[in-house]
């Protein structure tokens, strides 16, 4: 009967199968929500997040083929985990794609697109709206600028009054946030920052050092304070421990599960040339110190 021939069929290792995949679904899934997978950034491009995607899967199957590798489960067979990574990518990957590829067309098509105010005119206001008419996919409309200038009309885009003249804007034109290119004085930005806040409307503000090309590196806080790094910093010990650890680690599973192919590569290279299989030469590494590298 059909009932027979699933009670007849032999699964070897099922439970420990399972408890795998079930725990590559619980890692996948707290990665998933730290890198904020679950969610639609606008802002986000295609291959970030797809980067983003890969990134997670990558250390996911490094975590569980370290369990695996530990608990000595030696029926896993190393196939079986390049395809389940493989599916995991184009499955996760290509769901993204397509759902931010939907958004996309919806948004330019004006689902639920955001009006924007710019504060200030200049270079910097022209770059803004260049940067954002080159992203209709962002869904950002330009509604106008405010300016105590006399002009009337930038990239065709209304001057819509003055600084003064904010709130009563913000209200006209259904403004959803504000983009602040030109810093004016601290008590008008102070202002704005309350106004803003009692309207319950988005703010940016375009640093003044923006001009001189600084590398910015972050965006952190130090409590409540806002903070831009235009520097490297040093990372901590505990990261480059933990970053160290990892990698060793990845190379170790990595290493063991393609030891066949180094093998059979090494082996071609001995019948066709004479010489080591390893190429070794000497490179410059952190203040100058020598080392070997293998190729």
């Amino acid at each position: 009967t059909f009932s027979d021939i699933f009670v007849n069929v032999n699964l070897p290792n099922f439970s420990e199968y399972c408890f795998v995949f079930v725990l590559e679904v619980a890692f996948i899934t707290r990665s998933f929500k730290r890198k904020q997978l679950y969610g639609t950034d606008r802002e986000l491009t295609i291959p970030k997040e797809l980067m983003r995607v890969i990134v997670c899967i990558f250390y996911t199957g490094v975590m569980v083929g370290s369990i695996i590798f530990f608990a000595h489960y030696l029926f896993f067979s190393r196939f079986v985990f390049v395809v389940n990574f493989a599916m995991l990518v184009f499955l996760l990957g290509g769901l993204r794609i397509i759902k931010r590829l939907i958004i996309r067309k919806l948004i330019r098509e004006g689902f639920r697109n955001i009006n924007i105010l710019i504060v200030g005119t200049g270079k910097i206001s022209e770059i803004v709206v260049k940067e954002i008419q080159d992203r209709r996919y962002l869904g950002f409309n330009i509604v106008g600028f405010l300016n105590d200038s006399k002009e009337n009309f930038i990239e065709n885009i209304p001057v819509l009054g003055c600084l003064s003249d904010f709130s009563a804007v913000a209200k006209k034109f259904f403004i959803d946030e504000v983009i602040i290119t030109l810093l004016p004085e601290k008590k008008a930005v102070a202002e704005l920052v309350k106004q803003t806040q009692k309207m319950r409307l988005g703010m940016r503000i375009v640093p003044e050092q923006f001009e001189e090309s600084l590398p910015v590196l972050d965006v952190s806080y130090l409590g409540i304070i806002p903070m831009l790094a235009y520097k490297i910093k040093n990372p901590h010990p505990s990261e480059v421990i933990s970053k160290k650890l990892l990698d060793f680690i990845a190379s170790l599973i990595l290493t063991i599960m393609l030891s066949p192919v180094f093998i059979i590569i090494a082996v071609l290279i001995k019948i066709d040339s004479s010489g080591p299989v390893l190429f070794v030469s000497k490179r410059i590494g952190i203040r100058g110190v020598n080392f070997n590298f293998y190729k």
